[in-house]
Order: C-alpha cells, then structure tokens, then sequence
C-alpha cells in the first residue's frame, strides 16, 4: 500500500475556497497587464474601421507563431474539455467503492456498466451503458491542493510558478498547429481556466461570453457592427487597402507582413458566413438539443461539437460549482451529476454518429477529487492523490477502466497517472512532440512537457 501521508483539513468556520465565492460562472473576466481582456481585444465595430483590434491580434498570433514545429504523425485534430471546475468527487462518479466500509464508499448505489465487473455510481446510468464508447483512469494524482494551481497543473502538465507561467494544452496547439480555418484555433466556453502562460496573450483562447441555451445567443466578434451593411463593411476594406498601401514603403523585406492580411482575416471572420455559422446553435435540431440538455453546459457541449466539426482545435467547455465543502450529497442528487451524464453521453453519441470520435479526444475533469471522508459539514474536501477522470476519442479505446485506487479511495493502488501523463498521451494522439522547444518571450527555450509518459494501456 503506498505511504500513507498527513494532510491538513479544512478548518470549522474557515472559508476554504474564498476565490470561488467571489466568482459567478461566466462572470470572471481574465485581463492583461494592460489592463484590457481577451474580450476587450477583440472587439469589432465602435471607433475601429474593420475589425482594427482583431487584425491586430491577427498579426501578433502570426508574428509570434513563426515556422510549424514540434509535428509528427497525427491520430487525432481537436480536443474537447468538459471541465468540471472545484473538484468532482470520484466516490459518487466513476470509483464509487461499494465494497468499503461505510465512511469510504460513495454515498449513493451503484450500477453495473456494459463491461462487466465495473460499476459506475447509480446517478451515471447514461454513461454506465455507453463505457464501450470512452475510458475511465481511475489512478489520477498529483500534489497540489489549491484551485488556481491545481488547475494549471492540470492542463499544462507543469507545476505553478510565479516567474514562469506556463500555457496550457489549447494554446500549445495554438502555437505549434495554428488555425484549421478562419475561426480562432482554441476556444472556452465562457473561458478556459488556465492562459497561455509564456506565449504572450495572442495564444490565449477566444472566449465565448453570453449564454449558448439563450434564446437570442449570438458571439459579438463574429457579427459586424449593427450598423454597418455589406457593402459599407466591404468600402471599409477598400479604404484600408489604400492605407496599407501607403506604408509598405515603410516595411522592411524581412520585416512584419503587411496589415492588408490581417485586417483581410478579420474581415473574412466578420463577414463569412461560415464563420459565423459555426456559432448558429439555432440550425441544430430540437430533438438533438433536448438530446445535450436544454442548459448552459449542455449547449456549450453542442457547441463545442459544432466548432470542432469546422476546424476549432480545442474547446474548453467549463462548469463549476463542485467544491462541495458542505452538504454535497444534496447539492449532487440536485441534478449536477444528471446534467454530468446527460451531456457527456450526448457529446460521445453525437461525435460517434458524425464520424469525427475518432479524431476528437474528449476529456471530462476538474482539477482534482475529493477527499475519501465526509467532513463535518457533510461534504468532502480538497484531495489531488487519487481521483478519477474520462477520456474518448481520438485513438484512446473505450471499455477501459486504467488504474485503480486503493480500498479508501486515498492513493493510487495500481498505474499512479499525472496531469504530465495524460498530456503526453494527448500530445502524441495530436501529433506534437512533447520534447520540442518553445521560447518564452525572453528567447529561454522551454519543453512543451518536461516529464511525462504516453498512457499506452487507453490506446
């Protein structure tokens, strides 16, 4: 049995996760140093003559990207995260320990899946019967027990550092594969909860603000100024034509590309219907949107879907509210794990019906587990040593349960499996190397992964 270690518990009366209390979903708004947000830099109309903020982005993505690098051969060409931001408990999800004693197995029953021998916690009976179509890890672990750390750790693969922040997977993919077409290459919905790190602001996701189940959705960037036609938009980038002339001579042979092409990017974006068509959720069915769950995250999974089909590498899909510190059994049994099973069963059904499992990794994760004791306030606290996640797709089989925790649900028993782990296995299904070289903006030369092995038992 692994060395069992002494961890401090929440205290009575502390307030153990202020940052969350503080923060409504969908609410928080990440923003440079400058003091100007993603959503900010993105804006397109007002004082702008075509999109000026976007082709601006447009320039320093490119600018800084450079060359290809880091590719090999590709199994897979997007990636979808649903995270579940605070901590899922794996005791009433996907480990859920019948046979313990009865203050280490998950509260509620449990029912048997389509592999024989495993059983999921009875509130997952969509996801029970389709196993076949995904894969558990049951021996996820690794150190840190702080939100914002334990979340940068988990989608960088790296431990936090204060001098060197370093990017997650989506900007990663960003850097090193760049766009599919005319829609930005990483996407979250409403954000993604860790940045791109060293690689500067042009590789963080695009976020998606507003409501994907809302009536009147609409993405702002992707639609002109409402009083702005056709051919007016059309005379702006005729007027810029001439600007842009007017400076080549001013550009050195080797030097930045002309701004003709970025603002032309911008307009393709604003003006395309393609592009635009990627966010229509209203072109959807009824039945298959009943299908995901008329809800914020069920429509934000369909809409990740939908990006994806049309060339978004990554969509980080976010749901939070699992820091169950208290009362977690009630807050549970209230429809999240419902909401849970419904939307990652309908995301794995649509993509197989489409064709596109097969290159689409799916990940279903919070940042870590929670503990194998109930808490004086009934709940379960913060506890990254053993916790569960689910992976699809991409050339990782279903039917696989990797790994196994010991009989508390507190430690790895078999497989220990880190956040560098799981990356690596991402990284080479999408054809990045992991050892390649990346610079930060001081020219240092830093490895996408410094440590971690591909997880070859899910492929």
């Amino acid at each position: 049995m692994p060395e069992q270690r002494n961890h401090t518990q929440t205290g009575a009366g502390a307030d153990p996760c202020p940052e969350l209390l503080r923060v409504q979903w969908g609410r928080r708004r990440q923003r440079y140093c400058d003091g100007v947000s993603r959503r900010d830099f993105l804006a397109v109309g007002g004082s702008s003559l075509l999109g000026l903020s976007l082709a601006h982005l447009l320039q320093s993505e490119a600018t800084a990207a450079g060359p290809s690098v880091g590719a090999s051969i590709a199994k897979a060409e997007a990636l979808i995260v649903l995270w579940l931001g605070g901590g899922i408990t794996q005791l009433e999800t996907f480990d859920p320990k019948p046979d313990a004693p009865a203050e280490n197995r998950g509260h509620f029953g449990v029912i048997p899946t389509k592999v024989s021998g495993v059983r999921f916690c009875d509130r997952m009976p969509k996801l029970a019967a389709n196993l076949d179509h995904f894969s558990v890890i049951r021996s996820m672990t690794h150190p840190d027990r702080n939100h914002g750390a334990a979340d940068h750790l988990m989608l960088s693969g790296y431990l936090q550092n204060p001098v060197t922040p370093y990017p997650a997977i989506g900007s990663i993919m960003a850097k090193v594969q760049g766009y599919r077409t005319a829609l930005p290459p990483c996407v979250g919905i409403p954000n993604a909860p860790v940045s791109s790190g060293y690689l500067g602001s042009a590789f963080n996701a695009f976020r998606v603000n507003g409501d994907p189940n809302a009536p009147n959705f609409s993405v702002r960037d992707f639609q002109p100024p409402v009083d702005v036609d056709g051919s007016r938009l059309s005379r702006r980038g005729d007027l810029l034509k001439l600007v842009d002339q007017g400076v080549k001579a001013f550009e050195q042979a080797d030097g930045p590309r002309s701004l003709s092409e970025f603002y032309q990017r911008a307009h393709t974006i604003i003006s395309s219907p393609d592009a635009r068509e990627a966010f229509a959720l209203d072109k959807e069915s009824e039945a298959l949107r009943r299908r995901y769950g008329r809800s914020t995250f069920g429509q934000g999974a369909l809409l990740a879907r939908r990006l994806v089909e049309r060339g978004v590498r990554m969509v980080t899909v976010t749901k939070g509210g699992w820091d169950h510190h208290a009362n977690i059994f009630s807050q549970l049994d209230q429809g999240m794990l419902a909401e849970v099973d419904q939307v990652l069963t309908a995301l794995l059904l649509d993509l197989k019906e489409r064709g596109m499992l097969e290159k689409t990794l799916v990940l279903m994760t919070g940042e870590f587990g929670r503990t194998p004791n109930v808490n004086y306030a009934v709940g379960r606290d913060h506890w990254p040593d053993v916790f569960s996640v689910a992976v699809a797709g991409g050339g990782i089989r279903g039917g696989r349960v990797y790994g196994e925790s010991d009989a508390r649900s507190a430690y790895p028993a078999s497989d220990p499996t880190t956040p560098a782990d799981l990356l690596s296995t991402f990284y080479h299904q999408l054809g990045i190397e992991p050892e390649t070289e990346l610079r930060t903006r001081d020219n240092r030369p830093i490895h996408i992964l410094n440590q971690g092995e591909v997880i070859r038992g899910i492929l």
